[in-house]
């Protein structure tokens, strides 16, 4: 096959390099037993006979997706069960030959793999299948130019604009993170990665607190619980509270500490 990823798959994908049905052995085994039914033995072992005769197939194929993060033995045993789907629906009467179906059927599933699964964080589909044929834009244009091309090269083969280009590269990121167990390889201390992030927070020591103080209010009564909002929350001067509710100065200071000495009391208490 041609040297470039994009030309085995164009090449797998052209049903002119395959036999027609009535010249294969496979297709033909297959259309012998296509009228029994599923679980029929006859069928099964023929099926498994096609299979194994078609398994290098599969792993050639599954080699075309190598250098993705993902190990060829997991890469063949997707490209092996979409082998044996092919198998299962299979129908010589179209005229094709059965490794003219298998081949793009397994090729069908290892993108579906990739898209799918290998994703560890949610990302739009569409963007997706952009970072992967922007990934295969870049591995041609490299081979063609003989360096790693720019941004907008990259978008001028693949067809869109040079912002989604930048967008689907960004995407890549959460094709396969960084693991947080992952040592830094520009520190001399041998961190990990996850000692570099994040810290210590201060706040948690409050909330015991902040959920005793909650249950506290509530069980002030309404008059208080208003007059604590309009205070800490509002903001308002004791004179400004007065003039609100209609009452002295002297009166907001008493009703204020009343409240208070009952919330003192509430969260120093132990029950």
């Amino acid at each position: 096959m041609p040297g470039t990823y994009s030309e085995q798959l164009q090449q797998t994908k052209t049903s002119d390099q395959w036999p027609r049905a009535v010249d294969d052995p496979d297709a033909r085994a297959l259309a012998s037993v296509a009228r029994r039914s599923a679980d029929d033995p006859v069928r099964r072992r023929v099926r498994d006979q096609v299979v194994c005769a078609n398994l290098p197939m599969a792993r050639r194929l599954a080699g075309c997706f190598t250098g993705r993060g993902e190990s060829l033995d997991d890469l063949v045993q997707v490209a092996n069960l979409a082998l044996v789907r092919a198998a299962d629906r299979f129908d010589a009467s179209h005229g094709v030959s059965f490794a003219g179906f298998a081949g793009p059927t397994i090729l069908g599933e290892l993108r579906h793999h990739f898209r799918d699964t290998r994703w560890h964080l949610r990302v739009d589909r569409r963007m997706q299948e952009l970072y992967l044929a922007v990934r295969r834009a870049t591995d041609e244009l490299t081979q063609e130019l003989g360096r790693h091309p720019g941004i907008p090269e990259v978008a001028e083969r693949v067809g869109v604009g040079v912002q989604d280009c930048e967008r689907a590269l960004a995407a890549s990121a959460a094709f396969q993170p960084l693991s947080l167990n992952g040592p830094v390889a520009s520190d001399e201390a041998r961190r990990e990665l996850s000692d570099l992030i994040g810290g210590p927070d201060p706040d948690l020591e409050l909330v015991t607190d902040l959920c005793a103080l909650t249950q506290a209010v509530a069980e002030l009564t309404d008059n208080d619980r208003r007059l604590l909002a309009l205070r800490f929350f509002g903001n308002l001067t004791q004179s400004e509270i007065a003039g609100q509710l209609g009452v002295s100065q002297m009166q907001v200071s008493r009703l204020l500490s009343s409240a208070f000495a009952r919330l003192r009391e509430a969260l120093l208490t132990d029950e």
